[in-house]
């Protein structure tokens, strides 16, 4: 992927990160999960365990668009900086 791409890839994650539907998506499935895994019988280890699982897919999904943005911040800063270093060359010749 390029540079460009990934910044683009980047500020588009970073959108449906600050939106405020999916922040509230979010919390809402992580809350909706721990209540079932708090009324769920302590001897029903299965459902606890998938309980478990599925609040970790939760924050792991939230994680990779958290890395979106975070790489797309920085093919935005290197392709800032090349255009820099290329302007100032530039007005050197």
């Amino acid at each position: 992927m390029t540079p460009d791409e990934e910044a683009i890839r980047g500020h588009k994650a970073a959108q449906v990160l600050e939106n405020e539907l999916v922040k509230e998506a979010f919390l809402e499935t992580r809350k909706q999960i721990l209540l079932a895994w708090e009324q769920t019988p302590a001897r029903d280890i299965e459902a606890r365990e998938w309980m478990f699982k599925l609040y970790q897919a939760s924050l792991k999904f939230e994680e990779v668009f958290k890395g979106y943005v975070d790489t797309g911040q920085i093919a935005a800063d290197k392709l800032k900086h090349k255009e820099s270093v290329f302007g100032k060359l530039k007005a050197m010749i």
